[in-house]
């Protein structure tokens, strides 16, 4: 009769023990879970701002080339005005609509708001750096123009 009572003890011993673990592996998937929830929601917005980012670069080299290459056609851009939400692209005739692009609502453009123009060598005319913020993530991409050179390129490590 002793030696059933032991069994007995021993195997709700085992119980309790099966019982910890499964308390423990739901607490720790719970843990994994909202850390990987907030996690996704940062690199979405971190690819967001840098394709917009992206985008703006490529508006302004397209309208570089057209300046350079001298292209007047009813439907070459020829200058983009930047404000704080939005960028709009410019185009050199009045049959064509100017064609803007709005940012989300978490992504700003905090500095270098104007109109960038390139002159026939592709050189910029004032604007040379203009920063994007994500108002949420707090990260900053700046897209930058080269005075010498023209050059325009994207600054993915962010702003100090």
């Amino acid at each position: 009769m002793i030696h059933k009572i032991h069994r007995y003890s021993r195997a709700s011993y085992n119980g309790f023990v099966g019982a910890e673990w499964i308390i423990s592996i739901t607490i720790l998937l719970l843990v994994v879970s909202v850390g990987q929830a907030s996690l996704q929601r940062y690199t979405s917005n971190h690819y967001a701002l840098q394709s917009y980012a992206r985008e703006l670069a490529l508006s302004l080299k397209e309208a570089q080339l057209n300046n350079m290459m001298g292209r007047i056609t009813n439907e070459s851009l020829r200058s983009v005005l930047i404000k704080t939400h939005s960028y709009e692209h410019r185009s050199s005739s009045k049959a064509v609509p100017n064609t803007r692009v709005e940012l989300p609502s978490h992504i700003v453009i905090i500095g270098g708001t104007g109109e960038v123009f390139f002159n026939g060598n592709g050189l910029p005319d004032q604007l040379t750096r203009i920063i994007l913020e994500d108002t949420i993530t707090k990260e900053k991409v700046q897209v930058i123009i080269a005075v010498q050179t023209g050059r325009i390129r994207c600054d993915m490590t962010g702003v100090g």
